[in-house]
């Protein structure tokens, strides 16, 4: 017999990763209201829906009203669309209706299962001595590692990679590979570090000293 056990923890943040925690928290209790009360008018005015990706769609101008909205991991906000987007088939399976979310009530997030992996290489690098270091892919699968050119056209097949200009020929993984290592070199020598802020994989740059070069807390 399998016997199965869940443990509860209570965890001790820090100031500023209490504040990150709640900014996300309420982040995501917007996006869920705000996308709530969309699906809710146009089912009773329409009876018409809107897909998740419709919402994703809408959470992109939404961040262009309220900059406090790039705060969160994207993918938390995206997944509060999803999770809205259930709901509501669980209501046209007959189930309950999908409620409003008010401030201090059951207040939650989640983050994306690339997001905690993250935070345990950049926790095990630290204690090593070591550093993490987030590369945009960008064109690093395009670009050729020995003359630079980009094209997306060098890319041959998923495993062949074979510069248009310069002829170089190799597995495509590899070239890709080398490409995220320069970058990696790269920002060290300026100095910076760089950080995938988005699913759009939009690049932010930070100064260490200059303040704010945020990564999700070790929770």
């Amino acid at each position: 017999m399998i016997i199965s056990k869940s443990f509860k923890y209570q965890l001790r943040l820090t100031q500023k990763q209490g504040s990150l925690c709640s900014q996300t928290a309420g982040s995501c209790r917007y996006v869920w209201n705000r996308g709530l009360d969309i699906k809710k008018e146009l089912w009773e005015k329409k009876k018409e829906s809107i897909s998740r990706f419709d919402l994703d769609n809408l959470l992109t101008e939404w961040k262009k009203e309220h900059d406090w909205l790039y705060i969160p991991p994207s993918q938390s906000l995206q997944q509060v669309n999803k999770d809205l987007n259930q709901a509501f088939k669980n209501f046209f399976q007959g189930r309950g209706y999908p409620k409003f979310k008010k401030k201090g009530i059951h207040d939650s997030f989640r983050l994306p299962q690339g997001i905690i992996l993250m935070n345990q290489l950049s926790y095990k690098l630290d204690l090593r001595g070591g550093r993490l270091i987030l590369i945009s892919p960008k064109n690093t699968s395009n670009k050729c590692r020995i003359c630079g050119h980009i094209a997306k056209e060098n890319r041959k097949t998923q495993e062949e990679f074979q510069c248009i200009r310069c002829g170089h020929n190799e597995n495509a993984d590899l070239n890709a590979s080398i490409n995220i290592l320069a970058e990696g070199h790269s920002a060290i020598a300026c100095g910076v570090e760089t950080i995938v802020s988005t699913a759009k994989q939009e690049l932010q740059i930070r100064k260490p000293e200059t303040g704010i070069s945020w990564r999700i807390p070790s929770l």
